[in-house]
């Protein structure tokens, strides 16, 4: 019985969100159109980081520099945006609080976990990450420039954060 209504719960979650753009689309996609990144579709993306730190869901994009940079180089900085919802604003605020922990059951994670920046908005967390550490100054420009333009708050950077521009 407690299944069926776990499945219950989860399809009408996925319903909802079919049928309505994910919050925050409208800021990522204009702060991507802004910073000179092609912005993929928005997809659910639930998984160990989220089971671990017990978000509801999430949702991620996919966002990957215009240009090269250096220019010519042919490496173009990729990132990925990850908004956790969570219960309340309360288990958004200690997800923040453990921020630098990482995930024990996928100690792969652990080499480009580190390659990370996010910020809280309301119950929710925006976590900006790349998989290569050329693009980690890029990750944490991207959550600073999200964080001022989405209204975050307890912005962390893996380590310093640049000033907001």
């Amino acid at each position: 019985m407690r299944s069926a209504a776990v499945a219950m719960v989860a399809v009408s979650l996925i319903g909802s969100a079919a049928a309505a753009p994910p919050p925050h689309q409208a800021g990522v996609a204009g702060w991507a159109k802004r910073a000179g990144y092609r912005l993929a579709a928005p997809r659910a993306c639930t998984g160990a980081e989220e089971r671990a730190f017990q978000a509801l869901g999430a949702t991620c994009w996919s966002v990957k520099h215009i240009k090269a940079v250096p220019a010519g180089s042919g490496m173009h900085p990729r990132l990925v945006l990850r908004l956790q919802t969570f219960g309340d604003e309360a288990a958004a605020k200690a997800r923040m609080a453990r921020f630098h922990d990482g995930v024990k059951d996928l100690p792969e994670l652990a080499k480009a976990y580190p390659l990370r920046a996010g910020f809280r908005i309301g119950e929710r967390v925006l976590v900006v990450t790349t998989d290569a550490y050329a693009f980690e100054a890029d990750a944490y420009r991207a959550a600073v420039e999200l964080a001022a333009g989405l209204g975050g708050t307890d912005l962390v950077c893996w380590n310093a954060c640049p000033a907001a521009r």
